[in-house]
């Protein structure tokens, strides 16, 4: 069993959250753009925070779900759950608990 997961299971996986897609489809060309520059300009925010710690195209399984739920708080509105900054912003702070936890137990050095 593989350790990490790719961006195209991150994409196929943020648009089954929102429901966009169901178990049984796969992303069109456009949905897999727009979720996968979501995530890249989420993850270079992540690596300014030191928080990404990973290889940008091999997202760990142990964060993968946290990961997900962050991109979708990214681009839950353009797939029409619209929220306002405030709500965005404490949504995320939230999301982001469980990867300052994870960073925080791993071995240094």
């Amino acid at each position: 069993m593989a350790l990490t997961s790719t961006v195209s299971d991150l994409v196929t996986a943020v648009l089954r959250k929102m429901t966009v897609i169901d178990a049984t489809e796969t992303p069109d060309s456009d949905d897999v753009t727009f979720v996968t520059d979501a995530y890249n300009r989420k993850f270079d925010q992540l690596q300014e925070q030191e928080i990404a710690y990973w290889v940008k195209t091999a997202i760990p399984n142990a964060i993968f779900a946290a990961v997900r739920d962050l991109i979708v708080n990214e681009v839950r509105e353009a797939y029409g759950d619209a929220m306002s900054a405030t709500e965005k912003e404490q949504e995320e702070i939230i999301l982001l608990r469980p990867l300052r936890r994870h960073i925080g137990r791993r071995p240094s050095g």
